[in-house]
């Protein structure tokens, strides 16, 4: 599975973009920030609210913006760092798909895998993605919050796989209640929606011009 098929080429430059204007205001910012770090008050999280992008909600209140710099250390990954600032249907930068931030306020999923959740709602089809490449830790701290939602796991048909060129695990029949729990794990840093690809074999035969033949009627 290529990155292109879930965020789209014109998502690259966007990344980049971003990217280079952070690193930017951090070069011009940095020096002065440092010197003064100790008389400033900490700042508080900043929570983006975007128009025509139902907020995401914790309870009553706007969630708390994530930490969107997890440290790598010395973990593994197959991805460049901070590709995630560019992921193109997270508007708000929170790190949460703003498709199933629409499925959180109450729109239907659209995964042709859904069965319905413990939570009695359609599941959901999701990429979590990771700031390093998922190991052990994560993959069980993942199936953990899962199992507390009533996760059907693979033996009730569920998809759970872990691609080698992403720092990412693609899963299906998620309930829509382990959305937020999901978010917070340690070294997430989007959660996706998959994808619906639709298929258009009702032009296919338009396309390479398949006449009907003599030669092979009623074979």
């Amino acid at each position: 599975m290529e990155r292109s098929m879930m965020g789209g080429s014109a998502d690259k430059g966007a990344r980049g973009t971003r990217v280079a204007l952070f690193l930017l205001v951090l070069m011009v910012t940095g020096p002065a920030a440092a010197g003064s770090e100790a008389l400033l008050p900490e700042a508080e999280p900043r929570v983006n609210v975007v128009e025509g992008v139902p907020p995401l909600m914790c309870g009553d209140e706007l969630c708390p913006a994530p930490d969107r710099w997890p440290d790598r250390a010395e973990r593994n990954a197959a991805e460049a760092y901070g590709w995630w600032l560019g992921y193109g249907p997270d508007l708000d930068g929170n790190g949460m798909d703003d498709r199933l931030q629409r499925v959180l306020d109450g729109a239907p999923s659209v995964s042709p895998t859904a069965i319905e959740g413990a939570d009695g709602r359609l599941t959901v089809a999701i990429v979590v993605d990771f700031a390093w490449h998922p190991e052990e830790a994560e993959v069980a701290a993942l199936r953990a919050v899962l199992e507390e939602h009533g996760w059907v796991g693979e033996k009730g048909g569920a998809w759970f796989d872990l691609p080698e060129s992403l720092d990412s695990i693609v899963l299906d029949r998620v309930p829509v209640s382990a959305l937020l729990d999901i978010w917070r794990l340690e070294g997430v840093v989007v959660v996706e929606m998959q994808n619906v690809l639709v298929p258009t074999n009702d032009v296919a035969s338009k396309a390479i011009r398949a006449r009907d033949s003599d030669v092979y009627a009623g074979e």
